[in-house]
């Protein structure tokens, strides 16, 4: 995969949003006891930290065991990093609470992007736990891993399904990693994904995912069909240069592309900031696109 840089990192230099959050979509109405979600020792394939329902007040292997040791309930837990860097907020909740109604997801076009087994598990779905950062790793990797190593654990328990709405995806739990990674730190393909749009001038490819860290998305336009693969690869691309060497602006430009104020297409992109890739006055897009060797 290639990779742009726009200078020497010093670091993330980008934070977890507030608005990042992926749930766990459960046929069951029972849940397992936090031990088997997480433990100190990572027992029995848990992951290793934490689970503790935030009653207790409690993150340590002191709390209460009998509870621990139970089925989780409806209602708020703490699944915590051994080093406590990293906080998620797991929030059980029945489908109807959570506003989730399977049949509209099955009716709706999107569901035939996923294989029929998939679908029928995700009209199964009973329960939702849904993941949010409660407080994340300053290193920020770290704690990306720990919350995709939670929801994994927690669907592959339940025989659930890991549901995106920012990136607007579903996965199986032992598909949210992606191996080999582009980078040992972060894949961005692992928390962003590219989708495309027919348009008044062609179609558009565009990321969904970046936002999860305050970041704007990118986007190319007036391209065609046959563009797909180019498109899909530049964003990418894209996507994990600023997720290892840092956020963009405006005006910047790099691999024969400025990139300007974009998302005009409000009924998509209303609050989220865009970015787009504009090639030179002379060059069309694809011709810009087309430059480049993949």
């Amino acid at each position: 995969m290639r990779k742009w840089r726009f200078g020497k990192p010093t670091g993330p230099g980008f934070g977890i949003a507030s608005t990042y959050y992926l749930t766990v979509l459960s046929p069951e109405p029972f849940w397992p006891a936090p031990v088997s979600l997480a433990n100190p020792d990572g027992a029995s394939g848990a992951v290793v930290g934490f689970a503790v329902p935030v009653k207790t007040g409690h993150l340590a292997t002191d709390g209460d065991r009998k509870v621990l040791g139970q089925p989780m309930q409806r209602g708020i837990y703490a699944v915590a990093s051994k080093d406590r860097k990293t906080v998620l907020r797991m929030m059980l909740m029945s489908k109807e609470e959570a506003g989730f109604e399977p049949e509209v997801f099955v009716r709706n076009a999107e569901a035939m992007n996923y294989p029929p087994d998939m679908v029928v598990s995700i009209r199964a779905t009973w329960s939702i736990a849904q993941f949010t950062f409660e407080s994340h790793d300053p290193d920020v990797y770290p704690s990306l891993d720990f919350l995709l190593a939670a929801c994994e654990r927690l669907a592959s328990v339940v025989g659930g399904v890991v549901a995106d709405p920012i990136s607007r995806r579903y996965r199986r739990p032992g598909s949210l990693f992606v191996a080999p990674r582009a980078d040992d730190r972060v894949d961005a393909r692992e928390h962003v994904a590219v989708y495309s749009s027919i348009d008044g001038t062609g179609i558009s490819y565009f990321t969904l995912g970046l936002q999860k860290f305050g970041m704007p998305e990118f986007e190319l336009s007036e391209l065609g069909f046959e563009d797909n693969l180019r498109a899909t690869s530049v964003l990418v691309a894209m996507a994990q240069t600023v997720l290892v060497a840092g956020p963009t602006r405006e005006g910047q430009a790099f691999a024969g592309f400025t990139l300007q104020s974009g998302g005009f297409d409000r009924s998509r992109w209303d609050g989220i900031p865009v970015l787009e890739m504009r090639p030179p006055a002379t060059k069309t897009v694809a011709e810009a696109l087309g430059e480049w060797p993949f």
